[in-house]
């Protein structure tokens, strides 16, 4: 008894100074259960619209709805290894992303993955709506702006400790920022705030077409480069082809991104930003020293002092059916043809 008492004593220690929040070994995810459950996601209901607000301009309770979904689909253990690591494998996967970068593929493919991300989410709260960070208004130096004080996405450089993704361990290694983008960056979770904020874009760019006649579909290059990027090429994500992700259905139906406020007073720019009163614009450089400020620091080192500490609820099993949503979206014969293609029946991918 008193052997047993001991043992368990030196195991909650242990458990305690490693505090994990996930294994430290990692099954790695397999391509086709990855596209199974981009299938799914695909035929389950679209619950609405997204209304994109910058992550720093949300509330804390609005944010941690976000986090708290992201965290559900990592901690969900349905699809090997993670629902979340098994849907961003797709990202990284050689043969899925072929159209995904270095081309006019880019946009449209992204906006679906990012359109599948969010309905991935709506399984733990059919609620919730990604943020997007807008990286046009942070500092020169980067690590000045409070995007990296632990209630928002934690610290910038090295193994993430801080923040809603601090322990996260992926399928190459435990989660490590290098400041920048790669294929595998999926498995981060700020990768796709970082796309939301591409698809706002592609989407502020697809409106000013249309307002100068110019038809968002139709308008593909005729050197499109790689065979990858054609239009009509598969996606690899379902029956998908490239040109799918410009169809003006996520114009009318889902895409909802609201632009930061035009400021005169820091009040106006949410917690995590000020006013740059000369240009009217909301600005992230809140944690630079006050060296570099001057009179204007004030009590944003507070904002580094705590952490989030999300408590999951019990997650019910909505991945184990389909029914009707984004799938059939895309049944429609084409009516439209582009000024660069020859024949565009030959667009069919399998």
């Amino acid at each position: 008894m008193q052997w047993s008492l001991c043992v368990a004593t030196v195991l909650v220690t242990l458990l305690q100074i490693c505090d994990p929040q996930f294994p430290q070994i990692m099954e790695q995810p397999r391509v086709l259960d990855s596209l199974r459950l981009a299938n799914i996601l695909m035929e389950r209901p679209i619950e609405g619209p997204s209304i994109r607000k910058e992550c720093r301009m949300l509330n804390s309770t609005e944010y941690q709805k976000i986090v708290n979904a992201i965290n559900a689909a990592k901690l969900d253990t349905r699809v090997r290894p993670n629902v979340h690591d098994a849907y961003s494998f797709l990202h990284a996967h050689p043969e899925v992303n072929k159209g995904a970068h270095a081309g006019p593929a880019f946009l449209p493919y992204h906006r679906v993955l990012i359109f599948l991300y969010e309905k991935l989410l709506r399984i733990y709260d059919r609620d919730v709506s990604l943020c997007y960070w807008d990286t046009t208004v942070e500092p020169e130096n980067m690590e000045w702006s409070a995007i990296w004080t632990p209630e928002l996405y934690g610290n910038v450089q090295g193994t993430v400790t801080t923040g809603f993704a601090r322990g996260w361990v992926t399928p190459i290694a435990v989660l490590n920022r290098a400041g920048e983008f790669v294929e595998t960056a999926a498995y981060d979770p700020i990768f796709w705030f970082h796309h939301s904020y591409v698809d706002c874009l592609y989407e502020r760019f697809r409106q000013r077409q249309k307002e100068r006649g110019v038809e968002p579909m139709r308008d593909w290059p005729v050197e499109h480069g790689d065979s990858a990027h054609a239009p009509f090429a598969p996606m690899r994500i379902g029956s998908l082809r490239n040109i799918d992700g410009a169809q003006d259905f996520f114009s009318r139906e889902i895409v909802r991104c609201e632009p930061l406020p035009v400021c005169t007073s820091d009040r106006e720019c949410g917690d995590y930003m000020r006013c740059d009163r000369a240009r009217q614009k909301c600005i992230s450089d809140t944690l630079r020293p006050p060296a570099q400020v001057g009179g204007m620091w004030d009590s944003v080192e507070n904002l580094v002092g705590s952490l989030w500490r999300s408590r999951l609820s019990a997650l019910n099993d909505p991945l184990a059916e389909s029914s009707f949503g984004f799938g059939n979206v895309f049944q429609q014969p084409e009516l439209f043809q582009f000024s660069g293609l020859r024949n565009p029946r030959t667009r069919r991918m399998m």
